[in-house]
């Protein structure tokens, strides 16, 4: 396994995932379509890295897991998803229009993929990106989900930092000691400076975790 990150950052992400270091224990994990169709993620607590450094497991029970959810306009995600396949009830926030010329091809794969458990929620000619705030109220009134940990990609979290302390409540940015280059995530839409509140640093490993809230 190959992590952008070090070894001891990913075990925190773990951590966090499981006891909610972050926002307490989180009721939902969100992804992208991009994120979801590039990289297969589980987007669960993997106890098998939740090991300290002398070996010592982590958890003292069975981890509890956040709910997956995909931002997938058009349902890309296949039923064979790493997401479909744990059976860990995700949610796919779609919006395409049921009537719409090409909607058969649409609804042939929401049949398929509500048939191994995946719950579909359409918000029908929304633009996701640019909806946000309706999308979390959405989750929140039909399923219940009143905290997120927001995962990636680059497009989604532009996505909600845009909106800052509206959707937002605390900033993790890990810090590698690497150049991603030029299309890395942008903080923010136009030129505007994105303030921090009340940052704090930890060292993990090779690697920085700055966390922060914002204004």
């Amino acid at each position: 396994m190959h992590w952008l990150c070090g070894q001891f950052t990913a075990l925190e992400t773990q951590r966090n995932r499981e006891h909610g270091t972050v926002v307490h224990l989180c009721d939902g994990i969100l992804v992208g379509s991009g994120t979801l169709v590039n990289d297969n993620p589980r987007l669960n607590v993997r106890p098998e890295l939740l090991v300290s450094s002398d070996s010592t497991a982590v958890l003292s029970s069975a981890p509890s897991h956040p709910r997956p959810i995909i931002l997938d306009s058009n349902l890309r995600t296949p039923p064979t998803a790493n997401i479909v396949l744990l059976k860990n009830r995700p949610i796919i926030v779609c919006s395409f229009n049921p009537s719409s010329t090409h909607s058969s091809d649409i609804l042939k794969r929401q049949s398929d993929l509500e048939a191994v458990g995946v719950q579909i929620l359409n918000l029908e000619g929304v633009s996701l990106h640019d909806n946000i705030p309706r999308i979390l109220t959405a989750l929140k009134s039909v399923y219940n989900i009143n905290s997120l940990m927001i995962e990636g990609g680059s497009r989604v979290i532009s996505s909600f930092l845009t909106l800052g302390s509206n959707a937002v409540d605390l900033l993790v940015v890990t810090v590698a000691p690497m150049f991603v280059g030029i299309n890395g995530v942008k903080a923010n839409d136009g030129n505007s400076i994105v303030n921090l509140s009340d940052p704090t640093y930890k060292q993990f490993g090779r690697d920085m975790v700055l966390v922060s809230k914002l204004p």
